[in-house]
């Protein structure tokens, strides 16, 4: 990911490899109904933590932190 904007503005000449975007990674997960893993919550999941990858709600993500 870090090679992308170097090969961008013609500094590299090779593509770096694919990669997923961090946005697409926390936010486009495949499918729908992903729960919160925070234990004892409910909760939809909105996002995945791209340090543990696990899903949480927003109360558990952004509010409360799940200390991954």
């Amino acid at each position: 990911m870090l090679k992308y904007p170097w090969f961008k503005c013609g500094y590299l000449d090779q593509r770096p490899a694919l990669f997923v975007t961090p946005a697409k990674f926390c936010f486009g997960f495949e499918g729908v109904g992903h729960t919160c893993t925070f234990p004892n919550c409910t909760d939809l999941a909105a996002a995945r933590c791209s340090h543990c990858a696990e899903f949480f709600c927003l109360e558990h993500f952004v509010i409360t932190t799940h200390f991954c």
